[in-house]
């Protein structure tokens, strides 16, 4: 059986060394099908895949490895990927979900759980839809409202990739998503411009200036304001309105940017009306 093996006596020793099995239990994995499997791959590929393993507590990962060895699932893993465990494809996937506990700040005992729970989804799912499916577990019933209100699978994916929006997204609780949601619907923005754009703090420099609001009242109350300036100068809340939709990060940016764009909007309306002035004055002339 060793002869059949390759790098047996080495594969052996990372399995010690990494305490998944005893010198006596090893005898007895040689006589698993499951474990065969995985004990030919390649030298390299099984050590990289080893420690990668090493990521999750004990117990978790005995439950993962219980996984790799069982025969069934081997034979989902081939006919998805080709081969019955394949090394590299599960080092990525591994990967990819420790990067998303790392992007939404997980603790590390939830970031393992969920890990060990999502990293599946990459290997029966394209790239694309196992992100979605780990947001959609990640973030639960906040996903489905997004979806309820207009938003595509894509657009949550844009969101919840950068920094700001994963931070949002989940610090944010249902109730207080849909109460911003309720603010711009009430307010005439539309939710599916200027979400994203408030969400999205990547698109954004931090700077003093920059005055984030951090819930509906806060995102209420800056709206409130950017029309009572508007007015003062001359412009409707219809104008506003239209301005704040086609330049949602006016609500993030401190009122002196608002303050600076309805200034220059003025000076060009008064620069159209006085070019039509002379336009009007030359056909007289004429």
């Amino acid at each position: 059986m060793s002869k059949e093996i390759p790098n047996i006596y080495k594969k052996r020793q990372i399995l010690l060394e990494a305490n998944i099995t005893s010198a006596e239990s090893f005898e007895h994995l040689l006589k698993n099908p499951g474990w065969r499997n995985l004990l030919m791959l390649p030298l390299q590929e099984f050590e990289l895949m080893m420690h990668s393993l090493k990521y999750f507590a004990p117990e978790i990962r005995s439950e993962v490895l219980a996984k790799l060895t069982n025969l069934e699932f081997q034979e989902k893993l081939r006919r998805a990927r080709g081969k019955p465990v394949p090394a590299r494809d599960i080092i990525d996937a591994i990967a990819m979900v420790k990067r998303y506990a790392e992007h939404f700040k997980l603790e590390p005992a939830y970031a393992q759980k969920i890990a060990a729970d999502c990293m599946w989804d990459f290997l029966f799912m394209c790239n694309r839809d196992a992100k979605i499916s780990v947001i959609g577990k990640l973030l639960g019933n906040k996903v489905a409202f997004l979806r309820e209100i207009g938003f595509r699978e894509d657009d949550i994916l844009a969101i919840a990739s950068t920094k700001r929006g994963a931070e949002w997204l989940k610090q944010l609780d249902l109730r207080e998503l849909k109460e911003i949601y309720l603010v711009l619907k009430r307010n005439k923005l539309e939710p599916k411009l200027v979400l994203p754009i408030l969400l999205k703090a990547d698109l954004f420099p931090t700077s003093k200036t920059e005055k984030r609001p951090r819930n509906s009242k806060e995102l209420e109350a800056q709206i409130f304001y950017r029309i009572h300036l508007g007015k003062r100068y001359g412009l409707s809340t219809k104008d506003i309105i239209r301005i704040l939709t086609k330049r949602p990060e006016l609500l993030v940016y401190g009122p002196r940017a608002f303050e600076h764009l309805i200034a220059r909007h003025k000076k060009s309306e008064g620069l159209k009306v006085r070019e039509k002035i002379r336009r009007g004055i030359r056909r007289i002339k004429i």
